[in-house]
């Protein structure tokens, strides 16, 4: 399925981008983003120093996980889920992890965060964790980036094991979730049209797909 992009090509200046706050000298050149789809279970490394990126709560071993939306560390901050692994996460967030006196003293002041991710001129409509998670590791230089678990690009639904911790309705509703799915499908081709020199190899429920 070829995906074509419902968003004006935005040529960004590497000037715009900000940079990545670590070192990834002791990994592969190969990064992995592992969302939440139903794909997420095929996920394999191709070397044991690849650098893996879950989202929100990982259920594959990850070195970091990226999470951009409140209300999952609410559900942290509540013991509904825990994350064990260090964050990647907007200064926004990482400010509430560190001083918000509703984190004090819950499992969510125990966070590592990693990085922080300023999105600066990249922004995205619809975003996920995945799509600005995709967006990090292009930033961090690694060359081959595979994408598991983001299943949206090959269905009509947005729906991932994240739902178990976090209910939206609306995800229920068929049409609004073929309506997310599209957007985010003109996200992945977004994340690839600013990246042209980045391979993205995109594992999904139909194989190889974007």
């Amino acid at each position: 399925m070829r995906v074509h992009s419902q968003l004006k090509k935005k040529v960004i200046e590497p000037a715009q981008i900000p940079a990545v706050d670590i070192s990834i000298d002791d990994y592969s050149d190969i990064g992995h983003l592992v969302g939440n789809g139903p794909s997420y279970k095929e996920f394999n490394k191709i070397n044991d120093n690849d650098f893996v990126l879950g989202c929100n709560k990982p259920f594959v071993q990850t070195d970091a996980s990226f999470i951009c939306d409140h209300k999952f560390l609410y559900k942290i901050r509540e013991k509904v889920v825990d994350v064990t692994c260090p964050v990647i996460v907007p200064p926004k967030l990482s400010k509430w992890i560190k001083t918000h006196p509703k984190a004090k003293n819950s499992p969510a002041e125990h966070l590592q965060v990693l990085d922080e991710f300023v999105i600066g001129s990249q922004k995205l409509p619809s975003h996920s964790s995945g799509h600005y998670g995709a967006l990090w590791l292009a930033r961090a230089g690694f060359k081959t980036i595979y994408i598991w678990g983001c299943d949206s690009l090959v269905k009509p639904s947005i729906s991932s094991e994240t739902d178990k911790f976090i209910v939206n309705k609306q995800k229920e509703r068929p049409q609004h979730g073929e309506k997310f799915a599209n957007k985010w499908r003109a996200n992945w081709k977004q994340v690839v049209d600013w990246y042209p020199d980045v391979n993205f190899i995109f594992k999904n429920l139909g194989g190889n797909k974007l």
